[in-house]
């Protein structure tokens, strides 16, 4: 279970207006009425007014990253699109990292080599893999004890990412003593 408690005093909350982006990648759509109903919604603007919710709306729109069809429902734009999956990963992120997560017996592996004309990417995707917990093996390479969230694959298996990107799962790592204590296991055969 995850303390919204424990989320708002441990990590950096979101904005009103990245958890309706948030909402839209998952949703692909919605009205106000559903993102107030949405688990995104309650974790992190739970105390956030009607009036709050339509000025991050509004901005959102003059931003041009969602546009209105109709009265009521709200889609992406092109241009929301990439800025909707950070958000959505931002979320998930802060919402893994709050639970207790206890190694499989496997490792987890991510390899990457982004061009300098992609740092942006590079830097983010270094920033999301750091805060889930993966530790730097040698340069590019970051390794994790068990499994990743879902939502990281989205991260590294995005267009503009995924030929750079390799994603490897593994039983057993050779004399691996001091990846077992980099990551605090103990008692495991």
């Amino acid at each position: 279970k995850i303390n919204r408690k424990n989320i708002m005093k441990n990590s950096k909350s979101l904005s009103v207006a990245n958890v309706i982006l948030a909402i839209l990648w998952r949703r692909h759509n919605g009205t106000v009425k559903s993102f107030r109903d949405h688990d995104y919604f309650r974790f992190f603007c739970a105390k956030k007014s009607k009036k709050t919710v339509f000025s991050s709306i509004s901005r959102l729109k003059k931003q041009g990253f969602i546009e209105t069809k109709g009265r009521y429902n709200i889609l992406l734009t092109q241009a929301g699109i990439e800025k909707a999956l950070h958000a959505f990963v931002d979320a998930e992120t802060i919402l893994y990292i709050q639970k207790k997560h206890r190694w499989d017996g496997g490792w987890r592996i991510v390899f990457f080599d982004i061009p300098e004309s992609k740092r942006k990417f590079r830097d983010y995707l270094r920033k999301v893999i750091k805060k889930i917990g993966f530790k730097e093996l040698q340069r590019s390479v970051w390794i994790y004890p068990g499994q990743v969230p879902t939502f990281l694959k989205h991260v590294l298996f995005e267009n503009d990412l995924k030929k750079y990107v390799r994603f490897i799962t593994t039983e057993s790592i050779d004399n691996d003593q001091d990846l077992k204590k980099m990551f605090n296991i103990k008692g495991y055969p």
